[in-house]
């Protein structure tokens, strides 16, 4: 089974992809994109730009630190629950009624 999400994107906006990844409890890894950055604050492990081989020295240093991985993995499950959808439409409701109720 899989153990790290590896996005080596040279372009992103902060799409959906790594977050599909990171809902599991994959960790990922990514070069840093300001996309990225802004989506992904944690749980992603970002590497300078278009640098290739330090991408896949810390893909190896990820996969044998047991406490970097560990880290890694619980950030992503935490920003992960942010992005709960059904989280996002009660807090939604709750302040629409609210709204409604200032009427």
């Amino acid at each position: 089974h899989s153990r790290l999400f590896a996005h080596p994107v040279i372009y992103d906006t902060g799409g959906m992809a790594a977050m599909e990844a990171m809902v599991t409890g994959l960790p990922a890894i990514s070069f840093d994109l300001k996309g990225l950055s802004d989506a992904y604050p944690k749980g992603m492990h970002k590497v300078p730009k278009y640098n290739i081989k330090e991408f896949a020295e810390d893909v190896v240093e990820i996969l044998d630190n047991e406490s970097k991985y560990n880290k890694l993995r619980t950030d992503a499950i935490e920003l992960s629950n942010d992005w709960d959808w059904d989280k996002h439409a009660f807090n939604l409701q709750k302040k629409l009624l609210k709204l409604l109720k200032q009427r």
